[in-house]
């Protein structure tokens, strides 16, 4: 399942948007609030988009 989601185009531009924010966290520090709401709106697109794209084939 997780090779077919990274396949995707969306499912790549997901891992990529996720590592750079994964970075982007650990460099912010005290302004975590802001990326936790960075973090929720990613997975929520991230999911939407690879979902729409699995199911198109």
């Amino acid at each position: 399942m997780i090779t077919k989601i990274l396949r995707t185009r969306a499912g790549q531009t997901a891992a990529a948007v996720g590592i750079i924010i994964a970075v982007a966290s650990v460099v912010a520090g005290r302004y975590w609030p802001i990326m936790l709401a960075l973090w929720a709106g990613w997975a929520v697109v991230s999911v939407l988009s690879v979902r729409q794209e699995v199911r198109r084939g």
